[in-house]
């Protein structure tokens, strides 16, 4: 699998993991401080997938994706929204932290554009930029509730 790049059609980031604010873990500590001065939070968010423990951290699988297994488990990750100040500048290094280099080695995430929905009221849903699992799910472990509450350690 190719790492993917998109071209940012928003400048909205959908963030699941260590990127959050509140992740207190050492892992994504700096590109959480760098996210906070390049952006700024508009609310929690929730979207469409099933969130997977992968050890240190999680990814967000596409519906596609789901196993059998996960039938009847949380369709929904929550996470947070972001609005960038410069999307372009801020992917440039995000992409790089996330492993995804144009024409590179494989690797588990790529960037693409789904649709999040802002949980304040009332709903809305907008189209944002996120970072999906496509990496082997033999290590896998489903989150239930779609929520990640590991600090990231």
């Amino acid at each position: 699998m190719k790492g993917r790049l998109v071209t940012a059609r928003t400048d909205l980031l959908f963030v699941y993991g260590t990127l959050m604010s509140m992740a207190s873990g050492a892992l994504g500590q700096g590109e959480r401080l760098r996210l906070r001065r390049e952006g700024r939070i508009l609310g929690k968010a929730m979207a469409a997938g099933l969130m997977v423990d992968l050890g240190n951290y999680p990814g967000l699988v596409e519906p596609r994706r789901w196993s059998p297994a996960a039938v009847g488990r949380s369709t929904v990750v929550h996470g947070e929204l972001l609005a960038l100040t410069d999307p372009e500048q801020t992917f440039s290094w995000l992409d790089r932290y996330e492993g995804i280099v144009p024409g590179g080695r494989a690797c588990e995430y790529r960037r693409d554009v789904i649709d999040a929905v802002l949980t304040s009221a009332p709903l809305r849903r907008r189209e944002a930029n996120a970072y999906i699992f496509q990496g082997g799910m033999g290590r896998a472990r489903i989150v239930p509730g779609g929520r990640w509450t590991t600090g990231g350690d």
